[in-house]
C-alpha cells in the first residue's frame, strides 16, 4: 500500500508514504481534488524527528477506521515544516488562537477555495481527555459542520486569511496572530459542532495536524 507520498524526497513525508491514509503533498494536486470534490483539506504539519508526530502517526494514521474517515471526507495533505517553515508558521499561528482564553478552538481544518483554518485535531484516536474529542469523535463533527453549517464553520478563518492579505499589502511584517484576533475576538469562540474540541488545551506540543476549507 502507497499514497501520493511515494517518491517525495522529503524523510518526513516518505515516512508517512506506506500509511493507509491516501496523503497528497502540499500543492496543486491536492488543492483541486478538494474544489472537484468539495471536501475540506486535513492538513498535518511535522518533521522526521518529532516524538509527538510519531504518536500521532501510530494512534491515528495507522488506524484503518481513521484512514477511512480522512480519505472518504477530506483530501489528507502532509506537510514537512522543515522544508516549508512559511505554511508551518502560518498555520501553527492560526492553531495557537485557537486555543487562546475561553474560545480556544481546535488545529485547522481548512477549505478548498481559500486554504482557511476552521478546526485543529487531537493526537488520539480514542476520547482524548481533558475535554478533548478523539480523532474518531472530530472528524464526524467537522464532516456534520461542513454539510449543515459551513458558513458559520469556515467564517473566522476566512476573515483571518483578509485581514492577513490587508495587513501584509499595509504593513509587511505585520503579525499573523494579530490577524487571528481581529478576525477572531476574544469570547466569540466556535459555534459549530466541532467546537466541542476546543475546550481545553491541545494534547501535544505544535506539531501538528490541521484540517482546512
Amino acid at each position: 500500500m502507497s499514497n501520493h507520498l511515494r517518491g517525495q524526497t522529503s524523510p518526513y513525508l516518505l515516512q508517512h508514504a506506506q500509511q493507509p491514509v491516501d496523503w497528497y503533498p502540499w500543492g496543486q494536486e491536492a488543492f483541486q481534488k478538494a474544489r472537484d470534490e468539495d471536501k475540506p483539506i486535513f492538513l498535518s504539519i511535522g518533521y522526521s524527528t518529532c516524538h509527538w508526530c510519531h504518536v500521532m502517526a501510530h494512534e491515528s494514521f495507522e488506524d484503518p477506521e481513521i484512514a477511512k474517515l480522512l480519505n472518504e471526507n477530506f483530501v489528507p495533505i502532509k506537510v514537512d515544516r522543515e522544508e516549508r517553515p512559511d505554511i508551518d508558521s502560518l498555520y501553527m499561528t492560526a492553531c495557537q488562537a485557537f486555543t487562546e482564553g475561553a474560545a480556544a478552538g481546535p488545529p485547522p481544518s481548512s477549505s478548498p477555495l481559500t486554504r482557511s483554518p476552521f478546526s485543529r485535531a487531537p493526537t488520539s484516536r480514542p476520547p482524548a481527555g481533558g475535554g478533548l474529542m478523539g480523532m474518531d469523535q472530530l472528524l464526524p463533527a467537522i464532516c456534520e459542520a461542513w454539510e449543515q453549517d459551513r458558513d458559520a464553520l469556515t467564517e473566522p478563518g476566512n476573515r483571518f486569511v483578509t485581514l492577513l492579505r490587508q495587513e501584509r499589502a499595509s504593513t509587511p511584517h505585520r503579525r499573523a496572530s494579530t490577524c487571528w484576533r481581529r478576525a477572531w475576538p476574544s469570547g466569540s469562540g466556535p459555534t459549530t459542532p466541532s467546537a466541542a474540541a476546543s475546550a481545553s488545551p491541545p494534547s501535544f506540543p505544535w506539531a501538528t495536524a490541521c484540517s482546512f476549507c
